[in-house]
């Protein structure tokens, strides 16, 4: 009776620890494109403020009635998705209470970062949709409009700092979990570092 006990124990140490396995693998390649967008975050920091600065001179200039140049593409090629559907996935097969306490921290850490900086990444979005009147000639609008755009400006300020600064940990967080930081992407960050 004991040893077939033992035989049951050690055929389920087995299927769960290949079943870590698997679920260990499909949440690197899950973290992969994530942790990618949260490196280029990181990097376009600068630029994105030093773009939210040159807004803020053209809502002031066209404020004053004085001539500006008209713009094109004020919104910046700074989102994408995260992705975390392998992750519920594993939790709701149980597999990720299979993992070591410590592993299963990071995870989850990791993971609950994600969905704030979906939350933040909405409201940027949201932030840039609303700067995106000032495309074309930003004499044509008006006083309330100018109004408007300047609260935008400071809320798109708050979202490209603590997108960053979420985005900052994340990385750390892969690097401690053995996640392989992507490259950067160079042509991408050169567009959105590019003047308006």
């Amino acid at each position: 009776m004991l040893t077939a006990l033992g035989a049951e124990q050690a055929v389920e140490t087995l299927h769960w620890s290949h079943r870590v396995e698997i679920g260990r693998a499909a949440l690197r390649q899950e973290m992969g494109p994530t942790t990618r967008f949260f490196a280029f975050r990181v990097a376009v920091e600068p630029c994105v403020g030093r773009r939210l600065d040159a807004l803020d001179a053209v809502i002031e200039t066209a404020a004053r009635h004085r001539p500006v140049t008209p713009l094109r593409h004020v919104r910046p090629d700074i989102f994408n998705a995260v992705f975390d559907s392998i992750w519920r996935a594993q939790n709701a097969s149980q597999v990720v209470t299979h993992f070591d306490d410590a592993e299963l921290n990071r995870l989850g850490l990791y993971y609950q970062q994600v969905e704030n900086i979906r939350h933040f990444v909405q409201l940027e979005d949201d932030a840039w949709s609303e700067l995106s009147v000032l495309d074309g000639d930003p004499g044509r609008l008006g006083p309330e409009d100018f109004a408007q755009l300047r609260s935008v400006l400071q809320r798109a300020r708050f979202y490209n700092h603590i997108i960053a600064l979420i985005s900052s940990e994340e990385v750390e967080g892969a690097k401690a979990l053995t996640i392989a930081i992507p490259a950067r992407q160079g042509p991408r960050i050169a567009g959105v570092c590019a003047p308006l």
